[in-house]
Formats: structure tokens, sequence, C-alpha cells
């Protein structure tokens, strides 16, 4: 089940699920700099832990979720 922000992989034991979630995108975008984005991870801004996070990385440094690149 793929929704917006992320995804459960299927398993009939819950420990061998994984969870995915899209980090959310920030546009910092100017007239001298378009296409200009950060990204935070969604787990951390919603316990209010505001970090950012590089495109690419495979996992939240802090809180370790699997982070969802692609579309």
């Amino acid at each position: 089940n793929t929704i917006d922000k992320g995804y459960v992989t299927e398993s009939n034991v819950a420990h061998k699920r994984i969870t995915y979630m899209r980090p959310t995108k920030r546009d910092y975008s100017d007239k001298d700099h378009p296409d200009y984005y950060k990204y935070t991870c969604p787990i951390c801004d919603m316990l209010g832990n505001k970090h950012q996070v590089s495109n690419g990385d495979k996992n939240c440094m802090l809180c370790g979720i699997n982070l969802l690149w692609e579309d």
C-alpha cells in the first residue's frame, strides 16, 4: 500500500514490516536560486526535533526512519 507520504512493506509478521517515509520538501527558491530545496525528516518534524536531511540519505540520522526519495 503506497500512499503519498510513505508506505509499510507487507509481511505476515510485524517485525518483518519496514516503514518508509518521504522527506518533507521545503522550498527556498528565489530569483537568484531557482529550484533550491532543503529536506527534513517528517517523523522528527512531528516530534519537534527539527533538522535537515540530505537528498539521498537512506535513513534519518536521529530517528532511523527509512527515507523514500523516488516518486
